[in-house]
């Protein structure tokens, strides 16, 4: 008699084929958003022309997602001289490591992924496969660190592009990524929508909320 979802698009699939409408959605982000939103960000480290991927390398459609923003680093570089790309995530194979260059980084594991949100400008994930929520994604935004990817990162979280930015074909994603260091308002305001939207619909006092109205105090 009663149906929790862990994202608005299941429930909206679930109202679709099943035509149920009483589902409800708790945050699958078990509470981590709720430290990290408490964190002061310090826009100060903020670092132009930086911009980062975080995964487990070792997934085939995390791999193939940071050889794809490679290919379009190559092409914003000339553009921005500037830039430096962090591939921050264990097990990065062979050939990911050897993209390493003077602006290409590719770190392996690292003690804490926050370290690198905090300073970078952009977080980007060119992502074509893989289903369900992205924590990346999630935890970007809660950083205050605007991201862009596709519908695929997206998924779940922001399908409308009410706070990420989305492209899909690699000149987007160059569009998209120089757009934001041309503007930095933009960038600001986006880092602080991120923020709050995170903490409106992900936050454990959203989910709290639901169980109490179901179950009661």
């Amino acid at each position: 008699d009663c149906l929790f979802t862990f994202n608005q698009k299941d429930k909206r699939l679930i109202r679709e084929q099943y035509g149920r409408d009483d589902s409800r959605v708790l945050n699958l982000f078990l509470g981590l958003e709720d430290q990290i939103l408490e964190k002061q960000i310090d826009s100060k480290k903020r670092q132009y022309g930086n911009i980062c991927f975080l995964g487990q390398m070792g997934r085939p459609e995390n791999h193939t997602a940071a050889m794809r923003l490679i290919a379009i680093a190559r092409r914003v570089k000339e553009q921005l001289p500037t830039l430096q790309v962090y591939i921050v995530g264990n097990q990065p194979s062979e050939e990911l490591k050897r993209q390493a260059d003077d602006y290409i980084h590719v770190t392996g594991f690292v003690d804490n992924v926050d370290e690198y949100l905090e300073r970078a400008w952009l977080a980007v994930f060119p992502l074509n496969q893989g289903a369900g929520i992205k924590m990346k994604v999630l935890r970007s935004l809660a950083m205050g660190t605007p991201v862009v990817t596709t519908m695929v990162g997206a998924e779940g979280i922001d399908e409308d592009g009410e706070v990420i930015e989305l492209a899909e074909t690699d000149e987007e994603f160059a569009d998209r990524i120089m757009a934001y260091f041309h503007d930095v308002a933009m960038m600001e305001e986006k880092a602080e929508k991120s923020r709050t939207y995170i903490k409106d619909h992900f936050s454990w006092e959203v989910s709290e909320s639901v169980l109490e109205e179901v179950y009661g105090s």
